[in-house]
């Protein structure tokens, strides 16, 4: 299944009927690393979306100019993720 790193904490999986945004986890007594699903979607195109809405409303920032330039980063960081294998057009 193809996969999708988005950052140390962060991947996009897919499965045989979805794509997932999963959640990476340590087991503080083992160091077994797990994914853990959080959000789920049907198509690649609706994935990116809602990955971007996610990390969106992870920003911090505290006014508008600082929010578009984050989002702004953050469409940087998915285009050079998906650009090897996606064709990836800002509209």
């Amino acid at each position: 299944m193809a996969h999708f790193k988005i950052d140390d904490t962060h991947r996009l999986k897919s499965g045989s009927h979805q794509w997932k945004l999963q959640l990476k986890s340590v087991n503080k007594n083992t160091g077994e690393t797990a994914w853990q699903s959080f959000r789920y979607y049907t198509t690649i195109e609706s994935a990116v979306i809602g990955c971007y809405a996610y990390f969106q409303r992870q920003s911090d920032a505290d006014n508008v100019l600082d929010f578009m330039n984050d989002s702004k980063e953050l469409l940087n960081k998915f285009t050079a993720i998906l650009s090897p294998k996606f064709n990836v057009d800002e509209k």
